[in-house]
């Protein structure tokens, strides 16, 4: 695909992929959620759908007035209902991987037999009731981001076509992120991930640092396990494998297989950025990072209550930002926070700082619009 072709990118929220693509020079048509201020700004077009499900953003899409045969590329939001992708098949070609991929994820017992038969290490599961939930978490494979985890004691009701138990360990979960054709892969890099709280049982995805070592032997292993998926899936374009490091021990989590949020990270290192890459990836071609050593971070600033957004200058390490007058439940994210330093630490300390800062400038624009 060139620059400048018109491309739909759709997605619970498509602000980063809508700025990369549009930075290669594409004509882009967003659709997702929130329509946020900066992805208004990346877009020829962008639509904010009425309906929060799958169903209610490939109807959108369908109703849109595109050209034919024009590209698209899905993001986060279609894991509950992978065959709405086939509906989009008659827009023009899929960028990614196909809908029967996400339908064979979002089938916990199809997803851990293919590890099985690939020899994937995974913490241990069960489809079945548990007669004592301690130590176990209940996980949806229609869920992301954290979202749908939640501890088994304290978990609620489950869906036996999409749910499972997963024994809950210890350890540092990290992200490989690659590029792949179909047949081989290209490393972007592995990255530390961190949720809000999962000591109290808050799994929500909060933070992604890049430039994280897990040491060679289970660096090279995340390789192995993101390699033996790609063959077996055909994986086409940018994916990320989430894992947990337990010692030297390390076991798979989960596959997205769409672009993920980390690929942000390595925007500047791609040359043509992050959405270019992806293409380029799914027609064969694997493009290879350069010359960024630097830690880059990102973090979710999320609503501690219910709040209006008033008018106020958003810093440029803000993302994703609301328009003025929004209103934000408690517990939903506002915005994302951005910073890059020469180690983790120092970008952590950065973050923070940043989140506590964007959280009294939007306390105070709050006051001001009331």
């Amino acid at each position: 695909m060139q620059a400048g072709q018109p491309l739909l990118i759709l997605g619970n929220s498509v602000r980063y992929l809508a700025q990369s693509a549009a930075r290669h020079g594409h004509r882009v048509t967003g659709l997702d959620l929130f329509a946020d201020r900066d992805a208004v700004a990346a877009c020829q077009r962008m639509v904010r759908s009425g309906r929060r499900d799958a169903a209610g953003l490939v109807k959108v899409a369908l109703d849109l007035d595109m050209p034919a045969e024009t590209g698209w590329i899905y993001g986060a939001g279609f894991e509950a209902a992978p065959a709405q992708l086939h509906l989009l098949e008659s827009l023009g070609p899929c960028l990614g991987n196909g809908p029967r991929t996400l339908e064979l994820l979002s089938s916990p017992e199809q997803f851990f037999g293919l590890l099985d038969e690939q020899g994937i290490s995974y913490p241990p599961v069960s489809f079945q009731r548990l007669q004592d939930p301690r130590g176990w978490l209940i996980k949806s494979a229609a869920g992301f981001g954290g979202l749908a985890v939640r501890d088994a004691v304290t978990g609620g009701p489950v869906d036996d076509r999409t749910d499972y138990y997963q024994r809950r360990l210890d350890g540092q979960v990290c992200s490989l992120t690659f590029l792949a054709n179909g047949r081989d892969l290209e490393v972007l890099g592995i990255n530390r991930l961190h949720a809000v709280d999962g000591n109290q049982g808050d799994y929500r995805f909060s933070t992604a640092l890049s430039g994280f070592n897990p040491g060679q032997r289970p660096a090279q292993q995340m390789v192995e396990m993101a390699g033996k998926l790609t063959r077996a899936l055909q994986l086409r374009g940018a994916n990320s494998i989430d894992c947990l490091l337990d010692g030297d021990q390390l076991f798979l989590l989960e596959l997205n297989a769409r672009p993920p949020a980390t690929l942000e990270l390595y925007e500047e290192a791609l040359p043509q950025g992050g959405a270019a890459a992806h293409i380029a990836a799914c027609r064969g071609e694997l493009l290879s990072p350069v010359g960024d050593r630097r830690v880059r971070g990102y973090r979710i600033c999320y609503a501690e209550r219910e709040l209006v957004i008033g008018q106020f200058t958003w810093p440029v390490w803000c993302s994703d930002l609301p328009a003025t007058g929004s209103r934000c439940e408690q517990g939903s994210p506002i915005c994302g926070v951005h910073a890059d330093g020469a180690t983790a630490a120092q970008v952590e300390r950065l973050l923070q700082e940043r989140i506590e800062e964007i959280k009294l400038l939007i306390e105070l624009s709050g006051q001001e619009a009331a």
